[in-house]
């Protein structure tokens, strides 16, 4: 109960943080001449305490990518709000000790699980030189919707088998805070390059058992489109 409120207050104080965004991004819409920015972006993912507590140590499956666009309005030279979709992928590995291993025994089980974000941001340039390097600090919330998982297990014989085994129930919907940096090269007037480290705390447990919040860090390269 306790911990139910306490999400409920972190969700209700994001929310007016980006009411407040939105208000001052259309008041100074009308004192600025906007520009606007489409991206590709795709970069690798780790995350942390999926399994902390169920599985014990979390081994990741497969790397952890995303890839996804965003579009942003600039609205002055210091200020943009940005709203990106991405796909991401979660993989975890589940270890079995098996006493006296046969080659049919099953080694380990693999789950991967596709998820889609929908992730509202601000981003602040710190600086920039000769408008060809630019800095931006952003933060912003990340919602993120479980759209299906398979699993592979394998034998010591090297088998794979189809068939879940884990069948423990994670959350179909997560809800978080992300912030991070964003560096942008300038190529030209229209195209340039980015690269984001960025970091996400989720508010909650990815599984019911565990005992630690779900947690990422990623590391994010793609091109930017400004008009």
């Amino acid at each position: 109960m306790y911990k139910s409120l306490i999400y409920n207050k972190i969700i209700n104080m994001n929310h007016k943080i980006f009411l407040t965004i939105a208000l001052i991004a259309l008041s100074l819409a009308g004192f600025s001449q906007s520009k606007a920015s489409i991206g590709f972006k795709t970069g690798y993912d780790h995350n942390y305490f999926i399994h902390d507590h169920l599985f014990g140590d979390n081994y990741s499956a497969i790397p952890d990518f995303n890839v996804g666009l965003d579009a942003s309005l600039h609205l002055n030279d210091w200020f943009r709000v940005r709203a990106e979709v991405k796909y991401v992928n979660v993989s975890s590995s589940r270890y079995y000790d098996t006493p006296n291993s046969l080659p049919e025994n099953i080694k380990y089980s693999t789950l991967a699980i596709n998820n889609i974000n929908v992730n509202p941001y601000a981003d602040f340039r710190l600086f920039s030189i000769k408008d060809k390097l630019e800095l931006y600090y952003f933060f912003g919330m990340k919602v993120e919707f479980s759209v299906g998982d398979y699993q592979r297990s394998y034998t010591y014989a090297g088998e794979t088998i189809k068939t879940s085994y884990i069948n423990d129930k994670h959350k179909d919907v997560m809800v978080g805070s992300g912030t991070g940096l964003l560096f942008k090269y300038n190529i030209n007037e229209h195209i340039g390059i980015t690269l984001s480290p960025e970091g996400t705390i989720f508010y909650g447990e990815y599984y019911e058992k565990n005992k630690w919040h779900y947690v990422r860090s990623s590391v994010n390269l793609g091109v930017e489109w400004t008009f």
